[in-house]
């Protein structure tokens, strides 16, 4: 009896235990495009998620290089440069579009799906990325 109620307690305790997922260069590689956004705190947040109204795509290659294009007011703007992921999930950036690299956390991952969280001074916004064939 003492055995039985001491593995049920074992299980419940593994299987109550979120795995981390590890990310990598390789787990992001692909085209995504942003089709949605959820702001929470910021700029008076609803907290709910939002379409996309923009055309933005974001492409990884294996090279460790991405380009990121968006299209607003008729004008296509388009950044490049490299990209790193580190143990912890944070993505850095080195881009052609600053001057200085900067952090994103890559938080959820399917093969269909990405959401990356940027850390603002209102808390954070994820945006939600969808795989393009």
């Amino acid at each position: 009896m003492k055995l039985t109620f001491f593995i049920a307690i074992i299980f419940t305790l593994f299987s109550s235990c979120k795995k981390s997922q590890l990310f990598t260069n390789a787990t992001l590689v692909g085209k995504w495009k942003l089709t949605e956004v959820f702001y929470g705190y910021f700029n008076g947040g609803d907290f709910k998620w939002h379409n996309y109204q923009q055309d933005k795509k974001i492409n990884f290659s294996l090279n460790d290089n991405y380009e990121e294009i968006e299209m607003y007011n008729g004008t296509e703007h388009k950044c490049v440069g490299t990209y790193n992921i580190q143990q912890n999930s944070i993505i850095t950036f080195n881009t052609s579009c600053g001057t200085t690299p900067y952090d994103l956390k890559l938080s959820e991952q399917t093969t269909t799906n990405i959401i990356i969280d940027a850390q603002v001074i209102e808390g954070t916004i994820r945006y939600k990325y969808v795989a393009i064939p």
